[in-house]
């Protein structure tokens, strides 16, 4: 019996690194579902775009809330819908401004536009006065106007090229951009070998008729009226502002960037690769798994043309791990109430739920405060993650002293 206590502890670290092995792979590598369907059709289909946070800062009673109300409305909800939600932060009822060092210069009330709680993004897409025309400019804008209609009506992907206010520089990456793309639109396939739920090939013959069709749409850095969403796709990578060149995003499914292509990255073999990407099968249904960040669109996605690519029984779309959410948790039930007076309808825009009333401000407090730094956006596959490599640290060091502690005994 001792000996094979003995035994257990010389052999502590291997066995632990087993144990952590085994449930590193059960949390993460699951079974890929065969889908036999493109990504960039499976996404416009079953991928439905995360919702952008818009804070609203205001003091007291707030009649401006009436400019919100449609927005509420649309927000999940019928045939064209924005992917946003909208919280409220009363500061006259915290202990605290959140804005407090910046509250000079501000007017109220304030909006603020954060990206979706999936990317990770910490940092506002956007912050001013709440208006209408600053409503109008961020929810909507002819450029993405034109993306969605694009989009709806058939183009596998829209290649959004950001010029840089260079002409010569930008002429020559649109050019090489335009050439790659009527070449690729020919010359890229949809596969027509694909997979069983076994994982055995099998033939697929479905989409040989298909034609493949990327387009190009320009947007001017100088545009005011494509300001915020020139500032969104900035903000999509931590750096792109920086760069003096032109960028290049391909959008596909609901809205959805893939990435950023940035200046001389504007090359033959990056744009096949993107083009490629998004014609291969989707491997995985999850969304989280692939890249890509959404973008805010106001947009009839339902009435995509033709009819689905997607065969068998009619699953409930996989957003990512926000699919697993209920609706009712992301949009406020403000409509119902639309006649209740001022005071009870503030009451009810300022609770995410019943049991925390200041969610939205101490949410807003942590983002503004900390300089936007992540606080609460990490993914649950980060948090795993840091947990297992801090469990190995702590494993090899504990292994170690008890090491030395049976070496001393044989002593």
């Amino acid at each position: 019996m001792k000996n094979y206590f003995l035994y257990i502890i010389s052999n502590f670290q291997k066995i632990i690194y087993v144990i952590i092995f085994v449930t590193y792979s059960l949390l993460f590598i699951t079974p890929l579902i065969p889908c036999n369907v493109p990504v960039f059709r499976y996404a416009l289909e079953r991928w439905t775009a995360d919702p952008y946070r818009l804070m609203v800062f205001h003091h007291g009673q707030a009649d401006h809330i009436n400019l919100l109300e449609d927005l509420k409305q649309l927000s999940f909800q019928g045939d064209s819908t924005i992917n946003l939600v909208i919280q409220y932060s009363d500061l006259d009822k915290i202990s605290q401004n959140p804005l407090q060092g910046r509250d000079d210069n501000l007017t109220y009330p304030l909006i603020m536009l954060f990206y979706p709680e999936q990317t990770g993004i910490p940092y506002p897409v956007w912050m001013g006065e709440l208006t209408r025309s600053n409503i109008d400019l961020l929810t909507d804008s002819p450029i993405r106007n034109e993306i969605s209609n694009l989009l709806l009506t058939g183009k596998t992907a829209v290649f959004l090229f950001l010029e840089s206010g260079n002409s010569e520089l930008d002429q020559k990456y649109y050019d090489r951009l335009k050439q790659e793309l009527e070449a690729l639109s020919t010359k890229i396939k949809i596969p027509t070998t694909g997979m069983d739920i076994d994982g055995n090939p099998i033939e697929v013959d479905d989409f040989q008729n298909v034609d493949l069709n990327f387009s190009i749409k320009k947007v001017s850095r100088r545009n005011p009226s494509e300001k915020i969403f020139v500032d969104m796709l900035f903000g999509t990578e931590s750096d792109l502002s920086e760069y003096r060149v032109p960028l290049v995003f391909p959008v596909f499914g609901q809205g959805r960037s893939l990435y950023a292509l940035v200046g001389a990255g504007i090359n033959k073999n990056t744009i096949e690769k993107a083009c490629q990407s998004l014609v291969d099968w989707c491997s995985c249904e999850i969304k989280a798994l692939h890249q890509g960040v959404d973008l805010l669109f106001l947009a009839k996605w339902s009435e995509k043309a033709g009819e689905t690519w997607i065969k068998g029984e009619d699953l409930t779309p996989l957003k990512g791990f926000s699919g697993f959410i209920s609706s009712s948790d992301k949009v406020d039930d403000i409509t119902e109430q639309a006649n209740e007076n001022e005071s009870d309808r503030m009451s009810l825009l300022n609770r995410e739920n019943p049991d925390r009333k200041s969610a939205v401000q101490s949410d807003s407090a942590r983002q503004i405060l900390s300089e936007y730094e992540t606080v609460e956006s990490f993914s649950v596959s980060k948090n795993i993650g840091w947990l297992l490599l801090i469990l190995i640290a702590v494993v090899i060091i504990i292994s170690y002293m008890i090491k030395n502690r049976i070496i001393r005994v044989k002593r």
